[in-house]
C-alpha cells in the first residue's frame, strides 16, 4: 500500500480532524510527506477539509478500487478508467481476452457512448455512473434478453428503496425519475 493509500485510509476510518502531525507518526513517515501526500489525493479528485488543527476526510463521488474490492467480493475484475470511449467496449474486449467474470468496468467519463439505433448520449465526467458489467451465464443465447429486464428492475427498485421516491421503467431499461431519465 502507497503512503497516499495508507493515508486516505486512516483519514476514511477516522471522522475527527487528525493533525499531519499524527498521521506522520502513526505512519511514521515526515509530515512534509503527508502534506504532499494529501495534495497529490487532492489532483486526484479527493476532499479534505484543512484546518489549523490538521485534516478530515470529505466524502466525494469517486469509484475507489479498494472500496468497490470490499463492497463486491463477488466480482472477480474491476477496472476503473478516467476516460473510455465506451465501457461496453471495454467489457467486449475483456470477453475477447477471456478476462475473469464477473468483471465490472467503470469510467469517470464516456466519449464514444451510444443507445439503441445508435443515438449518442452524453457521459459529463462526475455526472454519471458509467458501467458496464461483464457475466458469463449458464443460459442460452435466446434466454439473455431478460437479463436487461431484471436489471431494469433490480436498478429501479434500489432507487425507490434508497430515495424514498417512486421509478418507472420505460421499455426495455430507461428508469425514469420525477420524469426525467436517470439511467
Amino acid at each position: 500500500m502507497t503512503t497516499r493509500e495508507k493515508i486516505l485510509a486512516l483519514l476514511q476510518q477516522e471522522t475527527s480532524v487528525l493533525s499531519g502531525e499524527k498521521i506522520a507518526q502513526k505512519l511514521d513517515i515526515s509530515r512534509t510527506a503527508v502534506w504532499k501526500a494529501i495534495k497529490e489525493l487532492e489532483k486526484k479528485g479527493y476532499r479534505f477539509e484543512h484546518s489549523a488543527s490538521g485534516y478530515r476526510y470529505l466524502s466525494a463521488d469517486r469509484y475507489e478500487q479498494r472500496t468497490l474490492q470490499e463492497a463486491l467480493p463477488m466480482v472477480a475484475t474491476i477496472q476503473i478508467a478516467d476516460q473510455v470511449e465506451t465501457t461496453m467496449k471495454e467489457a467486449k474486449l475483456a470477453a475477447l481476452s477471456e478476462l475473469a467474470t464477473p468483471a465490472l468496468f467503470l469510467a469517470e467519463t464516456q466519449v464514444g457512448g451510444h443507445g439503441r439505433f445508435n443515438r449518442p448520449f452524453f457521459s459529463p465526467k462526475g455526472k454519471g455512473i458509467y458501467m458496464s458489467l461483464l457475466l458469463k451465464p449458464n443460459h442460452t443465447f435466446s434466454e439473455l434478453p431478460q437479463y436487461t429486464l431484471l436489471a431494469a428492475v433490480a436498478v429501479a427498485q434500489a432507487i425507490d428503496e434508497l430515495t424514498g421516491k417512486e421509478t418507472q421503467i420505460k421499455w426495455v431499461n430507461d428508469i425514469y425519475l420525477e420524469g426525467k431519465k436517470v439511467c
